[in-house]
């Protein structure tokens, strides 16, 4: 009887280890979406302006401020660079 009961409690600890690992991979994979938003879209946002004119001269002006019906990421590309002067 106790050898069943230590292959049980064996096979009960084995599941909940592989449920915490891929709980934890999974948590991992969605930090690593969210982190990644701002770089994407500050790339998208230079690859854009990059077909209105050369690099480092073209400045885009809106005539109107952002909203929600913008089709931006994240209109605003500071938050990037203070993401990586606090690191």
């Amino acid at each position: 009887m106790r050898y069943f009961a230590a292959i049980l409690f064996l096979a009960v600890l084995t599941a909940a280890v592989t449920r915490l690992y891929d709980n934890l991979d999974f948590q991992r994979a969605v930090q690593a979406y969210l982190l990644a938003i701002p770089a994407v879209s500050q790339a998208a946002n230079r690859n854009e302006i990059l077909k209105l004119g050369p690099a480092n001269r073209t400045v885009p002006i809106f005539e109107n401020r952002m909203d929600s019906k913008s089709i931006f990421l994240q209109p605003d590309g500071s938050l990037v660079r203070q993401d990586l002067a606090a690191r």
